[in-house]
This record gives C-alpha cells, sequence and structure tokens, in this order.
C-alpha cells in the first residue's frame, strides 16, 4: 500500500500538471478558421522577463486558457500567451493569426524563425502595422508537416481580453469583405438619419431633434473607436486620441441621450422633479467625465466611465417606463413631430 500510494503521487504531481496543458491545434487540408483559445496556455508575468525566460518556464507555471477566449479583466498584470500548431496538409499553409480586440496597447509577437518581437497595439501608429486591419493580423507560414510554437506578450490598461483566431488568408479576405459591407451599411444609415434629423431641426426648431442628432452622432463614434474602425480611418497616427475617444464619445453618449429623453418625454421639474433632477445630475456628471477624457489618462477613466455608462442607461429606461405607466401626454410642440422622432428611434434600435 505504501508504495502504491507513492506512486499515485508521483503520478497526480508530475502527469496531471502537464495533462492540463493545451494540446497543439491541428491545420488540414480543410482548415479555414481555427479559433484558438482551447489550445493557448498563458502565464503572469510577475517580473520583466524575456522570451528566454519564459521558454525556460517548466510546464507546471502555465495553465490553460479553455474554450473561452483570454479574458482577465481590468488591472496592470502583464500576461503570456503561447500555442503550437501543427500543419499536416503536407503543404506549406499561408496564415493569419488575428487578434480580435482592437484596443489593447501593447503586443509582443515572437514567431519562429524571427530574433526580434513583433509589436502591435493601439500605441503604434496604425500604419506601422503588417496588415492594416481594424484587429491585429499577423501573417504566418506554417512549414508543410511540423509543429510551430508562438508566443505572445500584452501589456493593456484596456480589458485583458486577446481572441486568437487562425485564418486561411483567403477565407480571412472573404469574411472581412462581408463584414466591412455590413458595417459600411450601418454607418452609411447613421450618417443618413444624423441628416435628416438635423435638417427637421434646422426646419421646426425643436430642441428634441437636435439633442438626438448629438446622440446619434456620438453612438457610432465611440463604436467605431472600440472597434478600431475610427483608428483605422478617422485617426491612424492619434495614438494617444485613440484611446481618449472611447472615454469621451461613451459619456457624450450618455449626455445627449440623457437630455433627449428629458426634452422628448417631458421629464420636467413639473411632472417628476426627482427624475428630473437625478436625471440632469446624471447628465452633469457625464458632462464633467467627458472634459476630463481630454486631460486624464484612459487607464483612470474607464473603469468610472463604465459606471456612469450603465447609470445613465439604467436611468433612460427607467424614465421611459415611468412615463408609459403615467401616460401623462407630452407639450404640443413634441407631440406634433413625435412621429418622426420615434422613426428615427425605431430605425436606430
Amino acid at each position: 500500500m505504501p508504495r502504491l500510494r507513492s506512486l499515485l503521487l508521483l503520478f497526480i504531481c508530475v502527469w496531471l500538471p502537464s495533462s492540463l496543458l493545451a494540446e497543439p491545434a491541428i491545420w488540414d487540408k480543410h482548415s479555414k478558421r481555427l479559433e484558438l483559445a482551447q489550445f493557448v496556455d498563458y502565464w503572469q508575468e510577475d517580473a520583466q522577463t524575456t522570451l528566454l525566460d519564459v521558454q525556460a518556464l517548466p510546464d507546471q507555471a502555465w495553465a490553460e486558457v479553455g474554450d473561452e477566449s483570454a479574458s482577465f479583466g481590468y488591472g496592470n498584470d502583464v500576461y503570456w500567451f503561447r500555442f503550437q500548431v501543427s500543419n499536416v496538409t503536407g503543404n506549406e499553409a499561408v496564415n493569419f493569426m488575428e487578434i480580435g480586440y482592437p484596443v489593447l496597447d501593447h503586443i509582443e509577437v515572437y514567431l519562429p524563425g524571427t530574433a526580434e518581437a513583433l509589436v502591435l497595439g493601439d500605441k503604434q501608429p496604425f500604419y506601422d502595422r503588417p496588415i492594416h486591419h481594424r484587429n491585429f493580423v499577423v501573417p504566418m507560414l506554417l512549414p508543410p508537416g511540423e509543429t510551430i510554437s508562438v508566443y505572445l506578450r500584452v501589456d493593456t490598461t484596456s480589458s485583458m481580453q486577446v481572441p486568437l483566431t487562425l485564418w486561411d488568408r483567403d477565407a480571412f479576405y472573404a469574411a472581412d469583405q462581408g463584414r466591412s459591407m455590413l458595417e459600411g451599411l450601418y454607418y452609411g444609415v447613421v450618417l443618413v438619419m444624423i441628416l435628416y434629423n438635423l435638417f427637421v431641426f434646422m426646419a421646426v426648431g425643436e430642441r428634441s431633434f437636435l439633442y438626438y442628432v448629438g446622440y446619434i452622432t456620438t453612438m457610432p463614434l465611440f463604436l467605431a473607436s472600440l472597434h478600431g474602425v475610427g483608428f483605422q480611418y478617422l485617426w491612424p497616427e492619434g495614438t494617444w486620441w485613440n484611446d481618449q475617444s472611447i472615454i469621451v464619445f461613451l459619456n457624450l453618449v450618455i449626455v445627449f441621450g440623457g437630455a433627449f429623453s428629458i426634452r422628448f418625454i417631458s421629464v420636467t421639474p413639473e411632472m417628476h422633479p426627482w427624475l428630473n433632477r437625478w436625471t440632469m445630475a446624471m447628465i452633469m456628471v457625464a458632462g464633467l467625465m467627458a472634459a476630463a477624457g481630454l486631460f486624464v489618462p484612459y487607464k483612470h477613466m474607464i473603469l468610472p466611465t463604465i459606471l456612469v455608462a450603465a447609470v445613465g442607461c439604467s436611468t433612460m429606461l427607467v424614465l421611459s417606463v415611468v412615463r408609459w405607466v403615467k401616460k401623462t401626454r407630452p407639450p404640443a410642440i413634441t407631440r406634433s413631430h413625435g412621429c418622426s422622432c420615434c422613426l428615427a428611434v425605431l430605425c436606430w434600435h
């Protein structure tokens, strides 16, 4: 029995940790797109470390990411990631590795056969990227019949999310064309809505239309900043503004959304004094946050901004529910132009 317990302990200490590590990804002749999360291991850096130090780590130091993409939230920690890919096609495969979170600050990619790291991130000018794409895309060649190892080091003040996808080059461009068409359609529709409501405001002078124009302008600008489209097309050299724009535009969404809600559904001090004061306070806080976003670094602003946005969206939902339950009729000017404004809201959502 003691001998059996010793063998069992040896099994647990030696075999089990290594079995928890990810297996190599298999790229075969039918592969077009491969999500890499289940094949990725990670290690949290405890001091400034080189690639040689990381490669010398024992397997027990690494942990498997799992089926979901790597996501560790906000913090100051630096993470290393590694994965292996085996090419069993019998031919050299031309692939792209896509990191699908465009607001990561600093990424070092270590490919086999290269002495220096490929440095990516939204702190680098957009046109320094090997592939000019809103996400981080790295060309990779997979030799036939070989298994390669790839290492990444990620340091960011944004949320630590590292979704990794391995693409066949032609499949990537085909899929990206479809995504680009849908995004172009979305931004085109938004532009038409902005111009339409702006002309209506100029024609009738109703301020709710102006607030709505502000809302439907800042919302797509926020989404463009978050998804890397703004960095790609609007400010490719503006590395500082690329982070700060997320803060500024998200807070302005709350400012204009709150002002529009007060005006359009008549949350006046006479009808709803407490709701009016709360919403006005929310608008002022969001306005101050938007102004602070021009001076205060992103890492200090992102969590308060998320809190303000959550409270602001909840407030606007509560305002709508209360006004619907009360069934209080709005003023005549708002009522007379409510149809076109409601049509715009329905188109937006």
